[in-house]
């Protein structure tokens, strides 16, 4: 009976223990758990970590090119999630003077856009551009694109930029004008002339052309002194070779053809009033009252998206006419690139050169080709469109690609160069006059 008491009171004691452990489970758990619910709620309190931000500046405003930076900014920021950009399109030339004062006092965006040439070379010597050389020689990036356009963002061996977009000047016509009148497409200047009288005698404006930022009406300044004296006498001018000056005849006789033009009647009234980048011109070949136009390939990426018939249906080109008895290759072409650099001021180098990987990447290079029309100079771009293949064959013949001499040469000196073909459009100022004040300036400028 002892024995059976004892037993008793052990399992009893047991079952009590056990009572107790049971007792104390749930209370740790709930402890645990509302230690994870504070947790959770400090972490769902605390601000989220702020995004780096970093802006990007452009002239992409045309729908066709600007849905394409939209989309690689997109890609970025999709890839990137920690950054967030500014993505900033502005016209032409409201774009240089903005990106200027904001170079000059010192709050330039992180990316910008530029046309390489000594536009960009400014501000590279001042500091102001970010060396990319080492990034291009890292996985390959460099040998993405053609070196020849690569190049044009180099500078003392080392590289500034990348390329975007090639551009090209070309003579856009009415294809429907032409044929109604029975008009060829001119090889020559004296052709040009002919057809220009034609359209004249018909009531056409023969060339459109919206000159109020000068640049529209010095594309053909350059073709016609590159087509005259030939590609060398610019670069010998500009590197003040001995014998060579921007007071060369071939400079001369240029503006005496610009002029000759003029006074046939070629160009609308007030040309010098129209602005190109609102669409002045373009609206004057669209609605047929112009048949021709000079202009960068930007053309054509303006005429897809503002007048789609007139693009798919009536819209030709041509090179720029070769001029008798000229020493220029009637191959060469006025062109350059869009290319992005970055700025030295970023605060965040390698997002920044990280956005550069996709603004001149084959996804964007293709959808540049596709849907803007614009020819890449990245490698393995596929060319569907027929006016695009003929566009591209007509850069592939081509010996030299003189860049704009307004990007090419320093800026004061480029923008006398506007400032004086302008006047020569306007006839304000004599072909001897304008080559005079070009080479006075290169003196100042060069020293020499």
């Amino acid at each position: 009976m002892k024995k059976f008491v004892s037993i008793l009171l052990a399992v009893v004691m047991v079952i009590s223990l056990s009572a107790c452990g049971t007792s104390n489970k749930p209370a740790d758990q709930s402890k645990e758990q509302s230690k994870a619910e504070e947790k959770k709620a400090t972490e769902d309190n605390k601000p989220a970590a702020e995004k780096k931000k970093i802006s990007l500046w452009h002239i992409q405003v045309a729908k066709s090119t600007g849905e394409v930076v939209n989309d690689a900014v997109a890609r970025f920021m999709k890839d990137n999630p920690d950054v967030e950009v500014e993505n900033v399109a502005s016209e032409n030339d409201p774009y240089k003077t903005k990106l200027k004062v904001a170079m000059g006092s010192g709050n330039p965006p992180d990316v910008f856009h530029s046309w390489g040439g000594g536009w960009l070379e400014a501000f590279v010597k001042e500091g102001m551009v970010e060396d990319i050389t080492a990034d291009l020689d890292k996985g390959g990036w460099r040998d993405t694109f053609y070196q020849a356009y690569l190049d044009m963002a180099k500078f003392n061996g080392k590289n500034y930029g990348v390329p975007a977009e090639m551009s090209s000047v070309l003579v856009y016509y009415n294809k429907e004008l032409f044929k109604k009148y029975n008009i060829e497409v001119p090889k020559t200047y004296e052709e040009f002339k002919k057809a220009i009288k034609t359209l004249k005698d018909n009531n056409i404006i023969p060339i459109a052309i919206g000159n109020k930022s000068r640049w529209p009406g010095a594309l053909t300044f350059i073709y016609l002194s590159m087509r005259i004296g030939g590609y060398d006498v610019f670069q010998n001018a500009y590197q003040r070779k001995p014998g060579f000056t921007f007071e060369d005849p071939s400079f001369i006789e240029a503006g005496k053809k610009i002029q000759e033009l003029v006074d046939m009647g070629a160009y609308p009234e007030g040309m010098n009033g129209i602005n190109y980048d609102t669409g002045g011109s373009r609206m004057l070949i669209y609605t047929g009252k112009a048949a021709m136009i000079i202009q960068t390939s930007g053309f054509l990426s303006f005429a897809k998206s503002e007048a789609p018939d007139f693009f798919n249906n009536n819209l030709g080109f041509f090179p720029f006419p070769a001029v008798e008895g000229g020493k220029g290759d009637p191959t060469d072409i006025v062109g350059g690139v869009n290319a992005y650099s970055v700025s030295s001021k970023t605060k965040h180098r390698d997002a920044a050169v990280t956005l550069l990987k996709y603004l001149s990447d084959k996804t964007y290079g293709q959808m540049m080709t596709d849907n803007a029309a614009r020819l890449s100079p990245v490698h393995g771009i596929e060319i569907k469109d027929p006016m695009q293949k003929e566009l591209a064959a007509i850069l592939s013949k081509a010996k030299h690609v003189q860049l704009y001499y307004d990007q090419f040469l320093p800026p004061e000196l480029g923008e006398l160069h506007k400032d004086t073909t302008q006047a020569l459009f306007g006839k304000t100022i004599t072909p001897e006059e304008a080559a005079k004040k070009m080479e006075e300036k290169a003196k100042q400028v060069f020293g020499k």
